[in-house]
């Protein structure tokens, strides 16, 4: 969120008075996060671990206790959304962005029309197209013939 309001501050001048703020944010959100992606998958990760040496030098009695009514349930939960991750992810860009958009930022059609730069017809289309696609990998791996082999 910093760097989007960072970079809105930059390009402040390109921004017309009049217009969509939040649909003109969103797509400056939407690009931070695309080009970060796309640069994480070019970087080596790191992991500091200087806190291992302090976990196992700590009192185990100061460990968090997960409190949860139903493990079973957190753990299907846990599953579901897993699959929904991956199946997002095999969409293709432009059904992603409109389907999140959509479904997960509770957007109107017209701000993500204006996020995307698309006309409104396309991106009721993309968001159709979209979760027919998720809905039909979502089954594939249900019953296990995408060779996913989760029964």
């Amino acid at each position: 969120m910093q760097e989007t309001y960072a970079r809105a501050f930059r390009a402040r001048a390109q921004y017309s008075l009049g217009t969509n703020a939040r649909a003109w944010l969103f797509a400056i959100l939407r690009n931070t996060f695309l080009n970060e992606r796309r640069s994480q998958g070019r970087a080596p990760k790191t992991v500091p671990c200087d806190w291992i040496d302090e976990l196992a030098e700590g009192d185990e009695s100061e460990l968090p206790v997960a409190r949860t009514a139903d493990p079973q349930r957190c753990f299907i939960n846990d599953l579901l959304r897993e699959d929904i991750e991956k199946a997002l992810e095999k969409l293709p860009e432009e059904f992603r962005s409109a389907v999140v958009l959509c479904d997960v930022e509770q957007l109107p059609y017209a701000e993500i029309s204006e996020v995307l730069g698309v006309p409104i017809g396309t991106v009721r289309s993309r968001i159709h197209r979209g979760r027919a696609i998720l809905q039909r990998l979502l089954e594939e791996w249900k019953t296990g013939s995408s060779g996913r082999g989760r029964k």
